[in-house]
């Protein structure tokens, strides 16, 4: 959903397959390689909930970051209620 936002074609089976070989995941090194061999740059951010808010507000989809220990997660946001 955000690269179909930034004007890049995006079938979720086949970026996974260009990102990894595996089946457990796409580590974040991963993930920022293969945006950068498209020209876009993974921008690693610490915002407060109002950034985000102005962020979505303007449109801008924000890939977050759930960590814990041994495990993290992504999600995309694109709205709040």
């Amino acid at each position: 959903m955000a690269l179909r936002h930034m004007g890049q074609p995006a079938d979720p089976r086949e970026v996974y397959a260009e990102m990894t070989s595996t089946s457990s995941g796409v580590a974040g090194w991963q993930l920022d390689r293969w945006l950068r061999q498209r020209g876009l740059e993974p921008v690693d951010l610490s915002l407060t909930l109002d950034a985000v808010r102005v962020a979505v507000e303007r449109d801008l989809p924000l890939l977050a970051t759930r960590s814990r220990m041994l495990m993290s997660h992504m999600e995309l946001v694109v709205g709040f209620d």
